[in-house]
This record gives structure tokens, sequence and C-alpha cells, in this order.
């Protein structure tokens, strides 16, 4: 298949290969696409969380306590997941750093069990939560822990590898394609596939250039496999690229926007609101007195609550 590559005051079609990356037969690709990963994940550890409810209460229980401490792994697998996703730790790049990671499931753990020994102290539902005992945190926290690591194995394996399952774009950028070599292969190793190339008009062009040039797009689309539109360009022609959006709108497919230029480092850092304005965090301040008191509070809660809650274990 060939791709257009023609910028607006082209008055002819300039025609080249798609990238060789393209063309490429797709042996040993995982059924896996990179914008799956975090669902996948998700999936891994509910997966694990009712895994762990079931050996613990064959262990402790038999088959006699199974439906209740099940009930109680779904329940804490949802809490957990819903937590973990609260924190955007489910990305892939954050999957990646195994640090935050098991610092996180120990933390999220840890204070989920122990706001059940606090429901049990108040005998909030005795029964309920009865099949919530150390061997189940431990199982948990352990399974976990295991499950995180063959993960982040698994991801690093599939980014080097590029067993990724494709995904067909077309992409659209300002940029020449000199300076678009490193995006390519940033694509491919997600398994991202360029299909087409097209070339943004100068900025201030008319409306009716602009319309020539979508109508141009939307054909290409409609006429090739594509899954998604990729959008590379300088955040400061945002409103002209807000009216192409707009007509590409017709398209039942996803857009990404990639930002380039020196207005694109804004778009890396932490947002806040400040009332109806979004602000945007530049530099943090250190924390103060309090707030690292109430830090260090929390992490002698948590670390005398763990060894609490383990201590039987350790007995053994």
């Amino acid at each position: 298949m060939n791709f257009i590559s023609r910028h607006i005051g082209d008055h002819e079609s300039d025609l080249a290969p798609v990238d060789s990356l393209s063309s490429i037969v797709d042996e040993g690709k995982w059924p896996v696409r990179y914008d799956s990963v975090e669902f996948v994940a998700i999936y891994a550890d509910i997966a694990t969380i009712l895994f762990a409810g079931f050996l613990s209460a064959l262990l402790s229980h038999g088959s006699s306590g199974l439906a209740r401490t099940c009930g109680y792994a779904a329940v804490a697998s949802v809490l957990f997941v819903y937590v973990l996703k609260s924190r955007a730790l489910y990305r892939p790049t954050e999957l990646l750093v195994l640090r935050s990671q098991l610092r996180a499931i120990c933390l999220t753990w840890i204070s989920l069990h122990a706001l059940v020994a606090a429901m049990k102290m108040l005998d909030a539902n005795p029964e309920f939560f009865r099949g919530a005992g150390p061997l189940f945190a431990a199982i948990g926290l352990t399974s976990l822990i295991a499950q995180r690591c063959v993960t982040r194995m698994l991801l690093i394996k599939c980014l080097s590898g590029r067993k990724f399952a494709p995904t067909n774009l077309i992409l659209i950028t300002d940029q020449p394609p000199s300076t678009d070599a490193g995006l390519s292969e940033t694509l491919a190793i997600l398994g991202y596939r360029v299909k087409g190339r097209f070339g943004l008009p100068a900025i201030g062009s008319d409306p009716g250039s602009r319309k020539r040039f979508s109508a141009r797009v939307i054909e290409h689309i409609r006429n090739s496999e594509i899954d998604r539109i990729v959008l590379e360009a300088n955040p400061e022609r945002w409103a002209d690229l807000r009216a192409f959006i707009a007509d590409l709108r017709v398209l039942p497919f996803p857009i990404m926007f990639i930002p380039v230029g020196a207005a694109s480092e804004l778009l890396r850092r932490p947002t806040r609101s400040l009332g109806s304005a979004a602000c945007v965090e530049i530099q943090r301040g250190p924390l103060t007195a309090i707030e690292l008191a109430s830090k260090r509070t929390i992490d002698i809660i948590g670390a005398g609550l763990a060894l609490i809650m383990f201590a039987p274990l350790l007995a053994l």
C-alpha cells in the first residue's frame, strides 16, 4: 500500500512506499496491544486476589468457608484496583517502576486490612469479615508482589522484542520527515504501524484549503485499515488544529495529540485547579513541618499494623 505525503498547495501527489516496518509479517507477536496493557494488569490483580482468597480458604477453613472468603476477596479486589487506578499506577510506564509499584501495593493492601481489622473490632459485620484473616493477607500480598514482578518482566520483554500486537495509525504532522525518525521508532516499539503520513498546512491557511486537506485525509482513512489517528504538532498553532480536529470528528477513530516544540514542556507537568482556571505546577515546595510529621506518622502506623497483622505467621 502507498501513502500520500502532500502539503496544501502541492498540485501533484507525491507517493512513497509505506515504512518497511509495516510490511513485516506479524510473526511472534503477542495477542495484546499496548493500549490494553492497563486493562490486562487490572484483570491480573483481580484474578490474583481472588486466587489468594480461594487458596487461603482451602488452607484454613476447607470448603466450608470458601464462599465467605471468596466474597471478601472480591470486595478487596475491587477496592484495591480502585485505589491503584485512581493513582494512575496501571499505566505501562508506571508498571515498569518496580519500587513505586511495590510501595503502592504494600501500602494499599496493609491499609485495606487495617480497615477490616477496625471494622471487626466494631463488629460491623463479623460474619462477612471472618474470611479476612492473616493467611489471606499474607498470601494476597505475596501473590501481588510476585505477579507485579512477572508483569514488569513481561512488559520489558514486549518492549525490547516488539511483541505487542500491531495497531495501524495515520500520522498527521507539521514536522519535516527528517525529525520523525525518533517518533517512528518509538511507535514501532509500542506496536504502532504508520500506514500513512500527511503534512499539515501552514499556519494561517484559509478555511477552504483546510477543508480540502481534511477531505483528502478523511478519504485516505476511509480507504485504509486504520485504528487511530496521531496528530503531531506545535501547541502554539492550536487555533488551526482545533478546526482541523473538528473536521475529523466524522470518523469513528480515536485521535491522539503529540505536542512538539518548547510549549510542549508545559503539558508534561502536573496540573491543578485554581477555581475555574487550570494551573500548571512549575515547582513544588518542600513539605511543611506538619506535612512531614503526618507522613512519618502514617509510615510508623503502617509498619506497626503490618507487624501486628503478620505476627501470627512469624511465630510459626
